[in-house]
C-alpha cells in the first residue's frame, strides 16, 4: 500500500474564493476582482502572483498570518471539492496511509476535516508550511514518518506542489480544480494529472498490491 500524503487548500477544501475575498480585503480595499482577473492569476506561479499584485515579499508573512486568520473565521462555510471525500475514504479503505501536508494551519486544516466527517482518515496533519515552505516540511513530515519515497505520492493542486515533491524525489499527482489551471500544472511535468477525484483513484491502483 502506498503513502498518500494530500495537500489541503485547492485540492480538499474548495478555498480559492475565500481567499480572494481575503486578498481583496486586505489588499484592496473591498474591491473585487473580475472572473478574468482570477483566471489570469490561476496560470502563474506564487512567486510570479506576488510581483503581478505588487505583495512587498517582506510583507508576506504578516498577510498570510493575517489571512490565516479570516480564514479561520470561514472554515464552517467552506465547501469541499465533489467527490474528493469519497475518494479519500476510498483509499483508506484500500489499506493506503494517509496524511495532509498544508500551508494553511492545522487548526483550521482540523477543523474543516472534522466538519466533514474525514478527521479520522488521516494519521497526521503537518500545517502552517508558509507561503515557500512546502518543500521544507514535506522534507519534514518524510523524515519523521520515514516512509518509503518510492511508494510515496504528494497530491496538490499548485506549481509549487509539483516542486516539492520533485525536490523531495516522490511522486507527484498534480489536481486541476483548484489554485493553479491545467496549462501551468502540464508545463511543470507532474507524475499524473488528475481532473476529477476519480482519476485519483485510476492512478493509484497500481499502487494498492
Amino acid at each position: 500500500m502506498a503513502n498518500i500524503i494530500f495537500d489541503f487548500d485547492g485540492t480538499i477544501a474548495d478555498s480559492l474564493p475565500a481567499t480572494i475575498a481575503i486578498f481583496e480585503e486586505l489588499l484592496r480595499g473591498g474591491k473585487p476582482m473580475t472572473p478574468e482577473e482570477v483566471e489570469r492569476l490561476r496560470g502563474m506561479s506564487l512567486l510570479r502572483v506576488g510581483a503581478e499584485l505588487r505583495i512587498v515579499p517582506w510583507k508576506a508573512p504578516l498577510l498570510l498570518a493575517r489571512g490565516r486568520s479570516r480564514m479561520r473565521r470561514r472554515m464552517k462555510t467552506i465547501p469541499i471539492f465533489p467527490g474528493i471525500a469519497e475518494t479519500i475514504r476510498q483509499l483508506r479503505a484500500d489499506g493506503h496511509t494517509l496524511y495532509v501536508v498544508s500551508s494553511n494551519s492545522t487548526q483550521n486544516i482540523r477543523i474543516f476535516l472534522k466538519q466533514h466527517k474525514l478527521d479520522t482518515e488521516f494519521v497526521r496533519l503537518y500545517g502552517s508550511a508558509g507561503i515557500f515552505g512546502k518543500t521544507k516540511l514535506l522534507r519534514t513530515m518524510l523524515r519523521r514518518t520515514r516512509v518509503d519515497h518510492t511508494n510515496t505520492y504528494y497530491i496538490g493542486d499548485e506549481v509549487r506542489d509539483i516542486e516539492a515533491a520533485k525536490k523531495n524525489s516522490i511522486k507527484v499527482i498534480a489536481v486541476t480544480w483548484g489554485y493553479n489551471n491545467a496549462a501551468i500544472l502540464h508545463d511543470h511535468s507532474p507524475d499524473v494529472m488528475a481532473a476529477s477525484p476519480a482519476e485519483i483513484l485510476n492512478a493509484l491502483q497500481d499502487a494498492k498490491s
